[in-house]
């Protein structure tokens, strides 16, 4: 695995009104790096690496300070166990992601069919560059290491129509006495 910079990142904007329970939310919540799917589920990685390499554009959404969603284009890599996505840190979608590390990652699978359709929801934790420096000023993009808190991929098969829609959830993290949590994540089919 690549080191990665920690970012130093607050705990995420409470929503207008919510008494830091985004905050409370990502505490919760388990997160695992793409290696942990890879792991769990090797041929569901597979394929959601797969529909990731069909086009050199994805969507990636954020949260705007105000709480509003942004959705924007971005590419998405998937290197030495990590699922990074380039930023520039001095852009909107940057901005969003230093003041709420929440993000959801959808697919483009680049035909337009929407066939193969990932959804990722997770959080950056870190950066990792050429260098490895942290250049939260900078013009140049580097990339966000994404933790996987859920995973879906939807399916189409072309002949009958019908539609397979996998499922992977990130396990939790063992316990600081050393004790395992819940179960490793897994993938099932909906």
């Amino acid at each position: 695995m690549s080191p990665a910079v920690h970012l130093g990142l607050p705990a995420p904007r409470a929503s207008l009104g919510g008494g830091g329970r985004a905050s409370a939310r990502l505490r919760e919540v388990p997160a695992a790096p793409w290696s942990t799917l890879a792991a769990d589920a090797p041929d569901l990685a597979s394929a959601v690496a797969g529909r990731f390499a069909a086009s050199e554009r994805h969507v990636l959404a954020t949260m705007t300070v105000s709480g509003a969603p942004r959705v924007s284009g971005s590419a998405v890599q998937i290197r030495h166990g990590e699922l990074l996505v380039p930023v520039v840190l001095r852009s909107p979608k940057g901005a969003d992601l230093l003041g709420d590390p929440r993000c959801v990652i959808h697919s483009n699978p680049g035909d337009g069919s929407m066939v193969g359709d990932v959804k990722i929801t997770g959080r950056v934790t870190g950066l990792v560059g050429a260098d490895g420096g942290l250049r939260p000023h900078g013009r140049d993009a580097v990339d966000v290491l994404v933790l996987l808190e859920s995973l879906q991929l939807s399916v189409r098969d072309q002949q009958t129509g019908e539609v397979t829609v996998t499922r992977w959830v990130a396990p939790e993290a063992p316990a600081l006495d050393g004790t395992a949590g819940a179960p490793a994540g897994a993938a099932e089919d909906l």
